[in-house]
């Protein structure tokens, strides 16, 4: 073990021990040479010998039962308890790991004989990089057990102490608490936008924690400035970024989205093509390109498609019957063509108000945004070390995040070029990203095979969810912003509860690695597309309702309906307002 978690080794090892020697048979009973708690000092005592001498020499006369009532450090042991520091990340790592694998005797020993003790959420350990864990300690042996600590009494004017708890991931009540709820539309006040992040000061990659609190501190609940109901589990502050209202440009800008005046959103009561878990699906097959495509997204209203390509570039098409003169340009060209990078493109995200602004994310660590009417990139952002594998628009646009190789990732606004936030905590690349509905988090997976919850002000992270065997590939959450859709390269898709960080469903039916994710514009129905060539359609709330009425907390769920393709693995799937859902891949002969 390296790192904080070298701490708890310690503490685990002596009393694994001290409970062989009182409860486990002796050799005669065995019928072995060496009791079982001899065995067990023998093949692991070797790893404190270094750290722990004294503590080793008087556990090693220790051999019988009664020799627990003779033996000082014992007694000590028994009677005391010891005290780890742990970030809060690596807290819920460790609870993530012993409720997967259901190790309740070790969260027993743990609950019993040791106190985790957690940094004050007010404390910072590096105040210029918001998102830093508090994992970097020595990777010296020598210095790792004096990171836990016996005590006789609860140690509270610095941390606070934690319980771990096996089967879920935490109670609300032991976990920060995530307004999940979203705003309803329309929202009657541009009022509602004063909320902004904070830029860096200077070079700073993020806030100081003392500017950030100060401008947490001063946003009212939306509910204080308004008469605005809130769906969800209560009222969330205000704490979502806008662009600044001082500018009269961004004022009326905010305003013509909130309330939907766009031509392309201002349809109220759009008459639906199908039921959502009985969808018409319309699938866009691309050919000759199936090594090169290595990126695709649709518009929300299924007029438009980017992708990105290997050699470079991003193309355009039109899915409906206008010319591509209907994006501003009059050349009749049935492509439209952007390039600029010199890396391949494996990211692309549309702005979600008009359709005329895409985001690009490419092997050279640069996010690019693009004008599609003028054919040409206006700002390229730089911050990442390595290849930017995901990058996404908030659903009110001006901001996005991006997801990397260097293992974080970056919150921008479009009018900024350095990052506001740096998400650090994964522990390999970050592979894909997507903001809350309501913009006040941010939701990242990654290599490491978990996702994890961001809160956009602070920087930190809220939740770990974990499961998967493999690649998280895939984000969706549902409108009301209460679940989060996981997919993963193990084949099989995960739905969290964001409030309890508990996975609550299981969704089992592809073959092949899940490439896409997305709910229905009610949040009923979840489409998913992968390698196996097939879009799969998952009645989730059917079927969280089926698993309510037998009284059950988590659901196994499979597909309604299965779509299947000859030779195209799907890569993106979206839904329309109107339930019609769209899809689409490149065409590979060799499948």
């Amino acid at each position: 073990l390296g790192g904080t978690l070298a701490a708890m080794a310690w503490p685990l090892f002596v009393h694994c021990y001290f409970k062989l020697v009182m409860y486990q048979p002796t050799a005669t009973q065995s019928g072995d040479n060496q009791s079982l708690a001899a065995a067990f000092l023998e093949r692991w005592g070797g790893d404190f010998r270094a750290t722990q001498g004294a503590e080793m020499r008087s556990i090693s006369c220790i051999t019988q039962p009664g020799d627990l009532e003779h033996s000082d450090y014992a007694k000590l042991v028994c009677e005391s308890r010891f005290l780890v520091n742990l970030s809060r990340i690596s807290f819920e790592l460790v609870n993530s790991f012993l409720a997967s694998n259901s190790l309740l005797l070790l969260v027993a020993i743990l609950n019993d004989h040791m106190s985790v003790a957690l940094p004050l959420q007010d404390r910072d350990p590096h105040p210029h990089m918001q998102a830093s864990c508090t994992d970097d300690v020595s990777q010296d042996p020598a210095v790792h057990h004096t990171l836990a600590r016996l005590v006789t009494l609860p140690h509270t004017d610095a941390i606070q102490v934690a319980r771990l708890q096996c089967g879920q991931p935490g109670t609300e009540e032991q976990l920060d608490a995530v307004c999940w709820g979203v705003l309803p539309f329309p929202i009657a006040s541009s009022e509602a936008a004063k909320a902004v992040i904070p830029p860096p000061d200077g070079d700073k990659m993020a806030v100081d924690t003392a500017s950030s609190s100060a401008s947490s501190a001063a946003i009212r609940p939306v509910a204080d400035r308004h008469e605005a109901s809130v769906i969800g589990n209560s009222a969330p502050s205000m704490t979502s970024p806008l662009p600044d209202m001082n500018s009269s440009y961004n004022r009326e800008l905010l305003e013509d989205l909130m309330l939907h005046t766009n031509v392309d959103m201002a349809r109220p009561d759009p008459a639906l093509v199908a039921e959502a878990v009985d969808p018409t699906v319309l699938f866009a097959t691309f050919v000759n390109c199936s090594n090169s495509m290595l990126s695709l997204e649709m518009t929300k209203d299924a007029t438009k498609v980017a992708a990105g390509f290997s050699d470079n570039a991003v193309r355009i098409w039109r899915l409906d019957d206008h010319a591509s003169g209907g994006l501003g340009v009059d050349d009749g060209r049935e492509v439209i063509e952007l390039k600029c990078s010199s890396k391949p493109i494996y990211a692309v995200s549309w702005s979600p108000d008009n359709n005329r602004y895409l985001l690009s994310a490419s092997a050279d660590a640069q996010v690019r945004l693009w004008d599609v009417a003028e054919k040409r990139a206006l700002v390229t952002y730089r911050g990442h070390s390595g290849p930017v594998w995901d990058v996404s628009f908030s659903p009110v646009g001006h901001y996005f995040v991006s997801a990397s190789a260097d293992r974080t990732a970056r919150l921008w606004a479009t009018d900024y070029v350095q990052p506001l936030r740096v998400f650090c905590g994964h522990y390999s690349d970050v592979t894909a990203c997507t903001f809350h509905p309501n913009c006040n988090y941010v939701v990242t997976g990654s290599d490491d095979k978990s996702s994890r919850l961001w809160d956009v002000q602070s920087g930190r992270c809220l939740r770990v969810f974990s499961g998967h065997t493999d690649t998280v590939s895939a984000l969706a959450i549902c409108p009301s912003g209460r679940y989060l859709a996981t997919a993963s390269e193990d084949h099989d898709i995960r739905i969290y509860d964001i409030s309890s960080g508990a996975e609550v469903g299981l969704l089992e039916g592809h073959e092949g690695a899940v490439h896409t994710l997305e709910y229905s514009a009610a949040g009923d129905v979840l489409a998913s597309g992968g390698a196996d060539g097939s879009v799969r359609i998952w009645d989730v709330a059917g079927s969280f309702n089926c698993a309510n009425s037998r009284a059950e907390t988590h659901a196994s769920i499979i597909p309604t309906h299965t779509f299947s393709t000859k030779h195209t693995p799907v890569s993106h799937v979206r839904w329309t307002d109107r339930n019609l859902l769209v899809a689409g891949g490149a065409f590979d002969a060799g499948r």
